[in-house]
């Protein structure tokens, strides 16, 4: 991954952060993340987990892509964006074995 990326997407997180006038400390503590970890993907030094970049888009009540590409918003609504963000927290925490299940249940929905 490229160090532009890493920078990037951690200029976005503090950016909407401080939007939202949160601290380092109370933003971690709503994502449920360290703080030395979050620091680390502020300055640019490393990039978050898919786990925890949805925990960030989540508590900043950003769509991840926001966050991953820049932009305020996909386009789509926001009851749709807080359904798909609550969608994808679930899934992160889903044993191999339950995403299987969950990928063939949603296979058969969508014939």
């Amino acid at each position: 991954m490229s160090d532009q990326l890493k920078i990037q997407i951690g200029q976005r997180i503090k950016a909407a952060r401080s939007q939202r006038t949160l601290t380092q400390e109370r933003l971690a503590e709503i994502a449920d993340c360290h703080i030395d970890t979050l620091s680390l993907i502020e300055r640019g030094k490393t990039l978050p987990s898919i786990d925890v970049l949805l925990r960030l888009s989540e508590a900043l009540e950003l769509d991840i892509a926001a966050l991953l590409k820049g932009g305020v918003s996909s386009g789509k609504p926001q009851a749709r964006q807080e359904a798909e963000a609550h969608f994808w927290a679930l899934v992160s925490q889903m044993s191999d074995l339950e995403l299987e299940k969950l990928k063939d249940m949603a296979s058969v929905l969508l014939r």
